[in-house]
């Protein structure tokens, strides 16, 4: 439940709360642009190895591959226009190589139609060697932020008019203050034979501690305002550089949009890629430059495909392999579907059973499975492929009417948890589900049943919150198992089940 910002109060220790303390103590504003310390565990720093040679090693297969696929000259592109940026600056180390932290990168590519950048270095900032640690490791990552991910499509599929954006090249628009941050993010780029060396004056893609500060900047920025409705979208409806928000009046989401981006930019942030289904808005967009143009019907939001037209929303298409037949292959295949609202929970549910069956077998990561493990594999590929084709409504619920939410419990031996449905004026539409593989120390049948509403109660709350305005005229909670209501009737609280 965690993982999806289900917890309970005060879950921050005190060593998150100093650390956040003391990045937003450093946090300085000059000339409309930021600039900050990157936040280090400080005994972890100091096992950083250079990776000078690895690095070179490295670089000398990436540019190959990038020559051989005729992009080189694409990629080197990317980091020309950085320099012309200020974003990178060439550099001669006035120590040996060694005092310097030297980052792998390689190109990632993007064929949607929809991306803004087709082709852009991400930094291998996970490198590990011998016994030393990786630049990851010894960063301060941050605060989890999946939670913020369920508030903002929870909003997005609870109003009538919605707006996408996104913040441009967002963690190079935050600068590093100190010199020795800057000597951490170091690399080479191949000009002809020989290597020149780089280093970033920003953050960076792969560093694991830039979501986290990108996050506190937005905060910050958005806290030098009065306490507005623009304030409080720019502080919780931005997931990393993504803005996702839905309102109720037409007329407010287009001055929302006008302020947010005068604020933004205000603040060194350049605001792109915007879209929504308000044609007065979208006329406004076109005039500003800001409006994403491709020739697509979808947007992504989150791991959501959305169509503005026809206001239906799936789960991303993923191409899964069949012919998966280890524990690693069928682990990597099990992650390429991501799906935060759980809508698509009764095929996935399959791939998490699948894979307690495999640890519970005591297969080794390379071994071969059994027949009848591997047919079924076989067939939730074909299904997982095929999710996408399954349409929701991306309206759940209208906000500021009224409604009952009911919650169905089930269990079974293997897995147990629950759905969530809004019924508003005879429509019901699923809002949120969440389900948990048995644990492998066998339990009854009954125990499940009762952890399937324990799990509802306690994900409740949560599910109340993001939904912010509605309140729901009924509430119902629903099992078919008598012993749960035989054990709610001993506590007196019969009035939460029907």
């Amino acid at each position: 439940m965690e993982s999806l910002g289900i917890h309970d109060e005060n879950t921050f220790s005190d060593y998150d709360q100093e650390q956040i303390r003391r990045f937003q103590n450093a946090i300085e504003f000059n000339d409309g642009t930021y600039y900050v310390e990157l936040p280090w565990h400080v005994d972890k720093l100091v096992r950083v190895p250079s990776n000078h040679a690895v690095f070179l090693c490295i670089l000398d297969r990436v540019t190959k591959d990038l020559i051989k696929n005729n992009m080189y000259q694409n990629y080197l592109e990317v980091f020309w226009q950085q320099e012309q940026d200020g974003i990178i600056e060439i550099f001669v180390p006035v120590l040996e190589f060694q005092h310097y932290v030297w980052i792998p990168h390689r190109p990632v590519v993007k064929h949607d139609p929809t991306a803004m950048t087709k082709i852009r270095p991400v930094f291998n900032c996970s490198l590990k060697t011998g016994n030393g640690m990786s630049l990851n490791e010894a960063a301060y990552s941050g605060i989890n932020l999946t939670g913020d991910m369920l508030n903002l499509l929870m909003n997005f599929r609870a109003n009538n008019y919605i707006l996408l954006a996104d913040i441009r090249k967002a963690f190079l628009m935050i600068r590093l203050r100190l010199e020795a941050d800057k000597n951490r993010f170091c690399f080479f780029i191949k000009d002809g034979d020989h290597p020149r060396c780089f280093r970033y004056s920003t953050l960076i893609f792969g560093f694991t501690a830039s979501p986290f500060m990108l996050g506190c900047i937005l905060k910050f920025h958005a806290a030098q305002y009065p306490l507005d409705d623009c304030r409080k979208m720019m502080e919780i409806r931005f997931y990393v550089d993504n803005l996702v928000t839905a309102e109720a009046d037409p007329h407010k989401l287009v001055k929302l949009y006008s302020l947010t981006k005068k604020r933004l930019r205000e603040g060194g942030f350049i605001i792109q890629s915007c879209n929504t289904n308000v044609d007065a808005l979208r006329d406004r967009m076109k005039i500003d430059g800001t409006l994403r143009v491709h020739d697509k019907e979808l947007e992504r939001v989150s791991e959501y495909q959305y169509n503005p037209l026809s206001e239906k929303m799936h789960v991303a298409r993923i191409q899964c392999d069949p012919g998966a037949s280890t524990k690693r292959r069928i682990l990597s295949e099990a992650s390429k579907l991501f799906d935060p609202l759980s809508l698509c929970l009764l095929v996935t549910v399959r791939s998490r059973v699948l894979i307690r069956t495999m640890w519970k077998n005591h297969f080794g990561w390379d071994d071969s499975l059994l027949p009848e493990i591997l047919s079924g594999r076989k067939e939730l590929s074909k299904d997982l492929s095929g999710l996408s084709d399954l349409q929701f409504d991306r309206q759940a619920l209208v906000a500021e009417q009224p409604g009952d939410l009911y919650i169905f419990c089930d269990a079974s031996k293997e897995a147990y948890g629950f759905a969530a449905y809004v019924v508003q004026e005879f429509r019901s539409c699923l809002l949120f589900a969440k389900v948990k593989v048995a644990p492998m120390k066998e339990k009854s049948l009954p125990v499940f049943e009762l952890m399937a509403v324990y799990l509802a109660l306690k994900c409740l709350p949560t599910i109340l919150n993001n939904c912010e305005q509605f309140i729901p005229t009924r509430l119902c909670v629903a099992t078919d198992a008598q012993v749960v209501l035989a054990v709610v009737a001993i506590y007196d609280q019969q009035q939460h089940f029907c």
